[in-house]
């Protein structure tokens, strides 16, 4: 969208223009996080280093190491499992031989706040494998400080942002393109 047409826009209708401007920066974070999405066998992940660290749910990776991974548009790495947490369904990974990689940068999840828009990241019902184009799904943050017994999440955050079975260990980004949360 140009400055004139946002111009046009804003003095034609203010919510019109909040809408577009809304719009475009979501097309801009996607474009820079959905590079450092990971297809893990039966989930998601997310490389959050450029030599290849990555995280997702320990329900999706288990402790196997040299599971066959994939980064979007389709390389192929080795990833292997250097510490988990079943109890807290996360899991840190090492991709074999992986430098310069795409990634996506933490950010503070006790910065988030009720209402704040976020975007989930994931593969849902492995409908991406073959493709190796991730899922985008848009929502804000509905709730914080959740609990539930089982699976057993500790402290989540509940986003109305969709998941799906396939999703789980993806990302949940902010708008600024920063990973807050693993997906479950």
């Amino acid at each position: 969208m140009t400055l004139a047409m946002a111009l046009l826009l804003a003095v034609q209708d203010p919510d019109l223009a909040k809408v577009a401007g809304l719009q475009q920066k979501l097309h801009a974070v996607v474009e820079k996080v959905k590079p450092g999405y990971v297809f893990f066998g039966n989930g998601s992940g997310v490389c959050i280093s450029p030599d290849g660290w990555a995280l997702t749910n320990f329900h999706v990776s288990g402790d196997r190491n040299g599971q066959r991974v994939r980064m979007t548009g389709g390389k192929q790495f080795l990833a292997d499992i250097v510490g988990f947490d079943p109890l807290g369904d996360i899991a840190l990974c090492k991709l074999r031989d992986a430098k310069d990689l795409p990634f996506c940068e933490l950010g503070d999840s006790d910065a988030l706040q009720v209402g704040q828009h976020v975007i989930a990241v994931g593969n849902p019902f492995l409908l991406g494998n073959g493709s190796w184009e991730p899922t985008i799904t848009f929502g804000i943050v509905s709730a914080l400080h959740r609990y539930m017994d089982n699976p057993g999440y500790f402290d989540a955050i509940q986003t109305d942002a969709q998941i799906n079975p396939g999703n789980s260990g993806g990302p949940l980004i902010t708008l600024d393109g920063k990973v807050v949360g693993i997906n479950g």
